[in-house]
């Protein structure tokens, strides 16, 4: 796309991309975006596939300098890409300032490094707000239900479902998974400021048996550095106010924890959570991408447009909506 395009109102039915020798940025509406506006733009069905070493995106792959993407989708999709990095949902590789907002992943991910359910890898002062995946994603290392790598920027009130999978360890020796952030940048400062608040994992995580850096929440975190004998282990100081339920598993065994600030997240009951508990922690219901959130009768949360029908299917004997 050409630089400050805009982009509205938009489906893509059942596109089928096979990766080339020389694609090195794959996505649907496009591969790299430069300060654009990306809005109501809906992958249906789509499948990726190749054994390249490409930046992928179910929509765009490389979205950069200040790109917005509020209410968009990647539905049912099926990215199988076992060599490339990163990989995302909806967009590969974030940088600069880019923000998504309101928007929602259904499908299978499968990449090499830098796996996420939304966003493979999110860079300098982007933002993933108000996400919601159910996915089950996997990956040699570095893998997340929401993001699989990221700096030290807002991850807030996504909700992720289904599964994560990292299947070898780094040159550092760890697996880097979890429900929500793989790989959380270390911040050597002390700073106290929240970055990783509000999400909720219902994922569950397959790793190798002893595989270090596998949480529920965020995977590999600033514990996980190399330290000297007897040096001090810092700990995360950037995680508040998320939650894993039933599903959010470590190679089939539950774990238990009443820390909403730590890489586990507290334990939750989500069949017995009420509206009044996700508003609590920043989830904002309503019909619009401002309050993009809606509660089932299965009292979890939901994006609004979700049940919405998006496009039309005509033929002689019938009309379907979907």
């Amino acid at each position: 796309l050409e630089e400050e395009a805009v982009v509205k109102n938009l489906i893509f039915d059942s596109p089928r991309i096979e990766i080339g020798d020389y694609n090195y940025f794959v996505g649907v509406l496009a591969a790299v975006t430069i300060k654009a506006t990306i809005e109501n733009v809906h992958i249906l069905d789509a499948v990726i596939s190749g054994n390249n070493n490409s930046t992928v995106g179910g929509l765009i792959a490389n979205p950069t300098y200040y790109t917005t993407i509020t209410s968009c989708s990647a539905q049912n999709i099926s990215l199988i890409t076992p060599n490339s990095l990163p990989v995302g949902g909806l967009c590969g590789d974030i940088r600069t300032s880019t923000i998504i907002n309101a928007s929602y992943v259904s499908g299978k991910i499968i990449g090499s490094s830098e796996v996420g359910g939304i966003v493979g890898l999110s860079g300098m002062d982007c933002s993933i707000k108000n996400c919601h995946a159910v996915v089950d994603v996997k990956g040699k290392q570095t893998v997340g239900g929401i993001v699989g790598s990221s700096g030290r920027y807002p991850i807030i009130n996504n909700y992720a479902e289904g599964s994560v999978e990292a299947t070898e360890m780094n040159m550092l020796k760890v697996w880097s998974a979890a429900g929500i952030v793989g790989y959380l940048d270390s911040d050597w400062s002390n700073s106290e400021a929240k970055i990783i608040t509000g999400n909720i994992s219902n994922v569950a995580i397959t790793s190798p048996q002893g595989a270090k850096a596998v949480h529920r929440i965020v995977g590999r975190t600033i514990s996980n550095e190399h330290y000297e004998e007897g040096e001090e282990v810092r700990i995360e100081l950037g995680l508040e106010n998320n939650f894993a339920g039933s599903a959010a598993t470590i190679n089939g065994i539950a774990i238990e924890s009443a820390d909403n600030s730590s890489v586990e997240g507290s334990d939750i009951n989500l069949s017995d959570t009420t509206k009044e508990f996700y508003e609590e922690i920043g989830f904002l219901f309503g019909e619009n991408s401002t309050n993009p959130w809606i509660l089932t009768e299965s009292n979890t949360p939901e994006i609004y447009f979700i049940n919405q029908p998006l496009s039309l299917s005509l033929n002689i004997h019938s009309l379907t909506a979907t």
